[in-house]
């Protein structure tokens, strides 16, 4: 189901800092369009972040849905 879109897709945006569980590669993004749950906005970072929830559980990601709120957008 698609969502009503805060951020405009094309949008370049930076990331705050909020989650523990996600090291940065770069904290710039492009929005690619609207999560599955109203509010989160689908993103593709410059460069992989890692996602560590466990130490056992560790792995790459350059996609993240985020909360909306937690997006800077970039006016440069």
């Amino acid at each position: 189901m698609i969502h009503d879109m805060p951020i405009p897709i094309g949008t370049r945006v930076r990331l705050r800092r909020v989650h523990d569980f996600l090291t940065l590669g770069a904290n710039k993004a492009t929005v690619l369009g609207p999560g599955d749950t109203r509010g989160l906005v689908l993103i593709r970072l410059d460069r992989p972040a890692l996602c560590h929830f466990e130490e056992e559980d560790q792995h790459e990601v350059i996609e993240v849905a985020e909360v909306a709120d937690n997006l800077d957008v970039i006016t440069e």
